[in-house]
């Protein structure tokens, strides 16, 4: 057994595509002269790579079964990782079908590594079938550290480490231009379960007066699909004057619509660990999100937020009514999460899960 140092350390991440959730980590571990690299198979057209530009894993597939195997990707990815002498690979956990020879032949070079999930691990035992014996082999037979940013207040029997989200952002007080309208705020990519019409017709139902800005993906046949189905709804309600859809933002630009809103809603279903409600609590905004949502338990539910029931129109709505009437409120009630979430103590933390790790 030893512990993982600073100095001269390098760290490999396996990830299906570098996302905005770890930039505040990467920062950290380059300010402290770490070597990070990053394996992905995907890049975004909206993730922000100032600090680090992912490897991209080649493609070329071999399916048997469910799993998909690619032998000339392993035989490149251990000969390049064995020459750069990595001291710990950081595995994500929730796509295994690409990851399936990974472990066991990171095992076999005797290359330190353990996983990261943005899932709640009781969400892998109540997976069927197949699906349920591949978790439950590398959950059990690796028997290695898991990083999660996701609380669980159930208590598995699990090599588990909470590392909460980072942030590097300032909560600085704004100076808003005051409207005779709510100005809501909304990140999701286009994709059904996020709920985008749902949260329409919700506030189509109240008896208030709104523009909500939806910021979203659209770079796949399926956001075309989900994007050009919302937009016909607008028209045919006629509130295309209410609701703006933007999409392929930037990362970088995207900070001034924190600032423009009053609050922030998510009403995404089967959501892992979504970021933006925690980007939206550091530029000092109230949040909705749904019971599904990972990042739930960063949240103080009917003090800087609200939690609905998942899927849920009734309970949606009321929440967002409550909401109108109390975001002002809440937005003095985000001092109290300074000290948790938000601010270098965060930091701090890291150092003592990742680079003081017993491994």
């Amino acid at each position: 057994m030893r512990f993982l140092k600073n100095r001269n350390k390098s760290i490999a991440f396996f990830l299906p595509r570098f996302h905005t959730n770890l930039y505040g980590l990467t920062e950290y571990l380059l300010k402290k002269k770490i070597n990070v690299k990053v394996f992905s198979f995907n890049k975004s057209l909206i993730e922000n790579y100032k600090l680090i530009k992912p490897i991209k894993i080649p493609e070329k597939k071999i399916k048997i079964f469910n799993f998909t195997i690619n032998f000339f990707k392993y035989l490149k990815l251990l000969s390049y990782l064995k020459k750069k002498n990595y001291n710990l690979v950081i595995i994500r956990l929730d796509d295994f079908k690409s990851y399936i020879l990974l472990p066991i032949l990171l095992r076999f070079l005797k290359i330190n590594f353990f996983f990261y999930t943005q899932t709640d691990l009781e969400y892998f035992y109540n997976l069927k079938n197949l699906k349920y014996v591949k978790y439950f082999i590398f959950l059990n037979f690796f028997k290695t550290k898991i990083l999660t940013p996701v609380f669980n207040k159930k208590k598995i029997k699990r090599n588990k480490y909470f590392l909460p989200f980072p942030f590097l952002i300032k909560m600085k007080k704004q100076k808003k231009k005051q409207t005779y309208y709510l100005k809501i705020l909304c990140i999701a990519k286009y994709q059904k379960r996020k709920n985008i019409l749902l949260l329409i017709r919700v506030l189509k139902s109240l008896d208030i007066k709104f523009k909500l800005i939806v910021i979203g993906e659209k770079t796949t046949q399926n956001h075309f699909y989900n994007y050009n189905k919302i937009k016909k709804f607008l028209f045919q309600e006629k509130l295309t004057k209410n609701v703006i859809l933007k999409y392929n933002i930037k990362n970088n630009n995207i900070n001034r619509f924190y600032n423009w809103c009053d609050f922030f809603v998510l009403p995404s279903t089967k959501e892992p660990a979504a970021i933006s409600p925690l980007e939206a609590l550091s530029f000092r905004k109230p949040v909705i999100c749904s019971s599904n949502n990972g990042t739930k338990y960063y949240i103080n539910h009917n003090i800087n937020g609200y939690i609905f029931d998942d899927d849920n129109y009734k309970s949606l709505r009321n929440y967002i009514r409550k909401m109108s009437l109390n975001y002002k409120r809440f937005q003095k009630n985000l001092n109290l999460i300074k000290d948790n979430f938000l601010n270098e103590n965060i930091l701090n933390k890291i150092n003592n899960k990742i680079l003081k790790i017993k491994i």
